[in-house]
């Protein structure tokens, strides 16, 4: 009971060997409770978690002869439908048990599986969790003599993983910089619009890397979606600025309001800190000056929102043309959408470190 009160990450801190803690921690997320590292460390002692010759197909396969010499049947292809007070449910009907073994998921597995829904008290706490941990082992067999070979090796990747991180973040700041220089000499500026299009497309490829990258990655840094979330967020800021300088010359504009300069100024600030926090991102769990980048850019947002509603309400006030007004007041709302875009990575930086800190 004691071990299942505090995280695994709780107990680990208390090892003085760094070394240790560090070896420790990557054998399971710091997040789940203490029993499970020592479950998980005792299994490997005795030597429980190997896989046998033939690997995890050989291993399931001994698993159903040894199920089906006790008088067991297998049912392949067949869903559990619902597990109910009498047994399970399948397409063929019930089949009666006393007792049943759930090897999925144990948050699908009660909101989705069980008639009547589990109202049992650790079935409630695990609702309330916004995830479940789960830890993925995996064993390569070598076929050779590793006797002379270190206990322990690490493999390293041909190319590192990016997670959306340092190329794009760089190049969102390029982008942001290439916009403030045009929205300051414009209409002088307007032969450069073009060269937005080219990080816009530069941007495109980054994305694409990265899926491609975690599509081809057995481990990354941290869970796919929030990797690939961040990577679409981060080429929102650039398709934005894009959008909009290409309006530039589809509206016809010729003189740039202060109020665009201003919002230019204040994406170009977000993007900075935005590029300092992802520099520092590989050591999110002990750099805390990444959080304060990220509330740097968020209130950078903060004061669009203002010059954002002074815009619009002198863009209104003033009277001019209406297709004027139209214009302006649809260049605004995209200069807007594109720093409440940097806002969205900032927000995604932050929900990673609160999910793995």
């Amino acid at each position: 009971p004691l071990l299942m009160s505090f995280s695994a990450g709780r107990y680990i801190k208390r090892f003085r060997n760094p070394h240790l803690r560090r070896l420790l921690e990557a054998v399971v997320d710091p997040q789940i409770n203490a029993l499970s590292l020592i479950y998980t460390l005792s299994s490997f002692t005795s030597g429980d978690s190997g896989y046998p010759e033939g690997g995890s197909l050989r291993m399931a396969q001994n698993m159903a002869d040894t199920f089906t010499s006790l008088g067991g049947r297998i049912l392949y292809r067949t869903p559990a439908l619902e597990v109910t007070d009498s047994g399970v449910r399948t397409a063929e009907g019930l089949m009666q048990s006393d007792a049943v073994v759930i090897s999925m998921d144990a948050r699908t597995a009660i909101d989705k599986l069980f008639n009547p829904r589990l109202e049992a008290p650790w079935a409630t706490r695990m609702r309330r969790k916004l995830r479940t941990a789960q830890c993925m082992f995996i064993a390569l067999g070598v076929k050779t003599d590793l006797s002379e070979r270190p206990r322990c090796m690490q493999i390293i990747l041909k190319e590192p993983l990016h997670a959306g991180g340092l190329e794009f973040s760089a190049l969102t700041v390029s982008t942001a910089e290439l916009f403030l220089e045009i929205v300051e000499d414009y209409p002088n500026s307007i032969d450069r619009i073009p060269e937005v299009k080219e990080f816009e497309t530069k941007g495109d490829d980054q994305v694409t890397k990265i899926m491609s990258t975690l599509n081809s990655s057995f481990i990354t840094p941290f869970d796919r979606e929030d990797i690939s979330a961040l990577a679409l967020d981060m080429d929102n800021i650039v398709d934005g600025l894009e959008n909009v300088s290409a309006r530039f010359k589809l509206y016809d504009i010729d003189a740039m309001r202060p109020e665009a300069v201003e919002m230019a100024k204040l994406i170009l600030e977000a993007t900075r800190h935005l590029d300092s926090a992802l520099a520092k991102f590989s050591d999110f769990k002990k750099d805390a000056s990444i959080l304060k980048h990220t509330k740097a850019t968020n209130d950078v947002e903060d004061q669009g929102d203002l010059v954002y509603r002074d815009a619009l309400a002198t863009i209104f006030r003033e009277h001019g043309q209406t297709v004027d007004v139209i214009k302006w007041k649809s260049l605004m709302d995209k200069v807007e959408d594109t720093l409440d875009a940097c806002k969205d990575v900032a927000n995604a930086i932050q929900n990673v470190i609160v999910k793995n800190g």
